[in-house]
C-alpha cells in the first residue's frame, strides 16, 4: 500500500484509525491522572520531555479533532440539508453525554458533603445537565471540595461546544463552497488570518488558547478531505513527519511541528499501511464514552484516596473501568443509533 494516494485507499472504516482513537482516549486518561492526582503537570511524561510544549492530552485531543474534521467533512458532503446533518451529529453526541451526566449526578451524591436530600434539591445539581447541550457547568454541590484539583467534576467537557462549533463551521463551508477544490482554496487565506488573530489574542483570552489548536486540527482534517486526491501516503514522508515533530520540539516550536507532523503521520498510519484486524480496533468505537467517563471517575477515585494520590495508581485503577464504561455507552446507546 505504501506510495498510494489517500483517495485510492479502499478501506471503509479504518481500524488503524480506530485503534489510534482508543489509544488517544487512554492518553487523555493518562494525562488527567497527573494533574488530577497531584495538582501538577511536572511529571507528565510528554510535558516533561518537551519542556511543557506538548502533553498527552493535547496530542490526543488534536488527533480526535483531526480525524473528526476528515470524517465530518465526508458526512457533511453526503447530507442533503443542514437539518439532516445536525440531527445526525446531535443524535450521536447528546444521548451518550446525557446518559453519562445523569449517572454522574446520581453517583456523586455519595461524594458530596451535603446530605442527600439537600444535594438532590439543590438547583445546581440539575443545572449540571446543561452540559448535555454544551452549556458548561463544572461543579456539583459539595462534590470533590477536598480534591487537589478543585471541585471540577468533568473538565474534559470543554471540548464539546468547541466540537459542535466545528461541525457548524464544516457545514457552512460545504454550503458555501461545496468542497470544490478551487472554491475551497478561498478558505485557506481566511483560515490563516483567523489563526493569526487567534494567536495574537490567546494570551488575553485563556480559553482561546485551549481551543485554538483543536480547531486548527479540525480544519486540517477538512482540508485533507477536500484535497485527498493530492495526498501521497509514503513511508519516507511519514519518517520525515515524525522527524519534524521531534526537531520542532527541540527548537521550541512543538505545537507548530505537531500540526504538520502529526497530521501526515495519522493519515499515513490510518490509510497508508495494512489494516489491523477489526477486533484490534474495536476500542476506537468506545473512545467517546471513555472520554466522557474518565474525568469524573478519576476524581471519584482521588477522593477515595483522601483528595490526592499517586498518578500511576490512579491511571491503573481508572483505565480498565472507563474502558468498560465506554464499551457500555457504545453498545447500549451509540451503536443503536448507527
Amino acid at each position: 500500500m505504501d506510495g498510494m494516494k489517500l483517495s485510492e485507499s479502499q478501506v471503509g472504516v479504518s481500524y488503524n484509525l480506530q485503534l489510534m482513537r482508543f489509544l488517544a482516549a487512554l492518553g487523555v486518561v493518562f494525562h488527567h491522572s497527573f494533574i488530577l492526582s497531584t495538582g501538577s503537570m511536572d511529571r507528565e511524561w510528554l510535558s516533561a520531555a518537551t519542556g511543557g510544549q506538548l502533553t498527552f492530552g493535547l496530542v490526543s485531543v488534536g488527533l480526535f479533532f483531526l480525524a473528526g474534521g476528515y470524517l465530518i467533512a465526508g458526512s457533511a458532503q453526503k447530507s442533503s440539508s443542514l437539518f439532516s446533518f445536525l440531527k445526525r451529529r446531535l443524535m450521536r453526541l447528546i444521548p451518550p453525554l446525557l446518559a453519562v451526566n445523569t449517572v454522574v449526578i446520581v453517583v456523586c451524591c455519595a461524594f458530596s458533603s451535603l446530605p442527600a436530600a439537600r444535594y438532590f434539591c439543590h438547583p445546581d445539581t440539575w443545572k449540571y445537565l446543561l452540559n448535555s447541550v454544551f452549556i458548561l457547568r463544572h461543579d456539583l454541590p459539595g462534590v470533590f471540595t477536598e480534591n487537589v484539583y478543585t471541585r471540577t467534576v468533568n473538565g474534559a467537557l470543554w471540548t464539546m461546544p468547541v466540537e459542535f462549533g466545528c461541525y457548524l463551521f464544516c457545514y457552512i463551508v460545504k454550503a458555501v463552497f461545496g468542497f470544490r477544490k478551487k472554491s475551497y482554496a478561498i478558505t485557506l487565506p481566511l483560515a490563516g488570518a483567523g489563526i493569526a488573530v487567534g494567536v495574537l489574542l490567546q494570551k488575553r483570552i485563556p480559553f482561546l488558547s485551549a481551543m485554538l489548536l483543536p480547531c486548527i486540527f479540525f480544519y486540517l482534517g477538512m482540508t485533507i478531505w477536500v484535497y485527498k486526491e493530492y495526498i501521497h501516503l509514503n513511508r519516507l514522508l511519514f519518517v520525515a513527519a515524525c522527524a519534524v515533530m521531534v526537531i520542532g520540539c527541540m527548537f521550541g516550536v512543538g505545537k507548530a511541528a505537531l500540526l504538520i507532523g502529526m497530521t501526515y503521520a495519522v493519515f499515513y498510519l490510518s490509510y497508508g499501511v495494512r489494516q489491523i484486524p477489526k477486533r484490534w480496533g474495536a476500542g476506537g468505537f468506545w473512545s467517546y464514552g471513555i472520554y466522557l467517563w474518565a474525568f469524573p471517575l478519576q476524581q471519584m477515585i482521588i477522593q477515595g484516596f483522601g483528595g490526592q494520590m499517586n498518578s500511576y495508581v490512579n491511571f491503573a485503577i481508572s483505565a480498565p473501568i472507563v474502558c468498560v464504561g465506554g464499551a457500555l455507552i457504545y453498545h447500549l446507546i451509540e451503536k443503536k443509533r448507527g
